[in-house]
């Protein structure tokens, strides 16, 4: 006896060779890997696009932190660098200035302010003598030009090339200054009004306008000078 044919197909079943094996009235299973993010496996809600999991985003937070403080750092970095260049460049010095080099004595006939020299700074004109105000000059071996008052006098090489000498004294000092003489000598830089000349009793003949155009002068203690031969 034979049983009735069914016209329900079914897929073969365990053993029987057929890859649909495992599939009951057209229904099959199937296993997906696990998905992980920083090693955490998304589970339900989890695999949702878009959405990280809190325990990564708790991982994450230290290194953006840490992003941020090296930004940071570059940054304050950038503006100490800026504020310490603009702090250790100095202006250029004037044309004028001259270094001497250290344990070098001074050639004869100069006349400096640290490493200015006081005449070229004269000759310079506007104002570059008045620019050394407050400033110690000091000479060695310099020539007396000529003297025009009883206590001033101008030192240099030539009329072109001249410091005028006020000496600090109440009355008439002991020294003698006479043309020729080679002095050394150190005082300050002063400044004077266009009124000077007049008050230190030098003519048109003898420089006046020259003075008062230099605008500066310097202020020498008589003790503080001593001749040291004549040219």
């Amino acid at each position: 006896m034979t049983e009735p044919s069914s016209d329900l197909w079914t897929p073969g079943g365990p053993g029987t060779g057929s890859p649909f094996g495992a599939a009951r009235h057209g229904a099959a299973t199937r296993t997906f890997p696990a998905v992980t993010v920083d090693g955490i496996p998304l589970t339900g809600a989890s695999r949702a696009p878009g959405r990280v999991p809190p325990a990564a985003r708790r991982r994450r937070w230290p290194w953006m932190v840490l992003v941020l403080v090296g930004v940071a750092a570059l940054l304050l970095g950038l503006v100490r660098c800026g504020a310490d260049r603009a702090r250790t460049e100095a202006p250029a010095e004037p044309s004028w200035s001259t270094a001497t080099p250290a344990g070098t004595p001074p050639p004869p006939g100069s006349l400096s302010a640290g490493v200015t020299s006081v005449f070229a700074a004269a000759a310079a004109g506007g104002t570059g003598l008045a620019a050394l105000t407050g400033q110690t000059a000091t000479g060695h071996s310099v020539p007396v030009q000529s003297v025009p008052a009883d206590e001033g006098f101008w030192i240099g090489a030539g009329p072109a090339d001249r410091v005028w000498v006020q000496l600090t004294t109440n009355g008439e000092s002991a020294v003698t200054i006479t043309p020729g003489q080679l002095l050394d000598l150190a005082g300050p830089v002063v400044p004077h009004g266009s009124d000077f000349a007049g008050k230190a009793g030098v003519t048109g003949a003898e420089g006046a306008e020259q003075l008062t155009r230099q605008a500066a002068h310097l202020e020498v203690d008589p003790n503080r000078i001593t001749a040291v031969g004549t040219r």
